[in-house]
């Protein structure tokens, strides 16, 4: 899973990315790293604690695959960042990466496993439904779908369901709450 604002076709470029740190006083950032493709795989944690929260903070994430990091595109990099106690801890709220500068926010992308079924998010503050669409041009072993979603004015968290059914069945729904300011 990864959460990101901006354009899924722009190029990663490690030493860009960035989020807004949570009001929350959780001590440490956790985050994890995947490629779409299962090739690439990182874990980090960060001690935040005297850094200024509702500010951006740039993460800088030494690694020796930066060649590899920046032949991707940033839909095909799943990156879960999350304040917490403890990492991996619990998540409140899921924080969304943005790659570069001048980044809008007025759309979140989720990217999820649809575990082959068919695949929309719920958000609970708009009371309506987002669809899915399938990644398809590359063998996807970490996730396989992305969901845009508008984020409404005003919201500090949005709540999502993602929901997926499968023939006449439909899968246990999982909450997803996105932290947008």
């Amino acid at each position: 899973m990864g959460v990101f604002y901006g354009d899924g076709e722009m190029r990663v470029t490690p030493d860009s990315m960035h989020l807004m740190l949570p009001s929350n006083g959780s001590p440490k950032l956790c985050v994890t790293i995947n490629s779409r493709d299962g090739s690439y795989e990182a874990q980090a944690e960060y001690d935040i604690r005297a850094t200024t929260r509702g500010q951006r903070y740039v993460v800088s994430f030494p690694t020796d695959y930066t060649d590899k990091l920046m032949s991707l595109r940033v839909e095909d990099l799943g990156v879960l960042a999350y304040a917490s106690s403890r990492c991996p801890g619990p998540v409140e709220a899921i924080l969304p990466v943005a790659w570069g500068s001048n980044v809008a926010t007025d759309k979140v992308t989720v990217l999820v496993n649809s575990q082959r079924a068919s695949t929309r998010v719920f958000s609970l503050q708009l009371d309506r439904y987002f669809s899915c669409r399938m990644l398809t041009d590359t063998d996807s072993k970490a996730y396989d779908a992305a969901c845009d979603i508008a984020v409404g004015p005003g919201a500090d968290v949005i709540e999502l369901k993602l929901v997926r059914k499968r023939d006449a069945h439909r899968l246990e729904d999982v909450s997803i709450p996105i932290a947008v300011r």
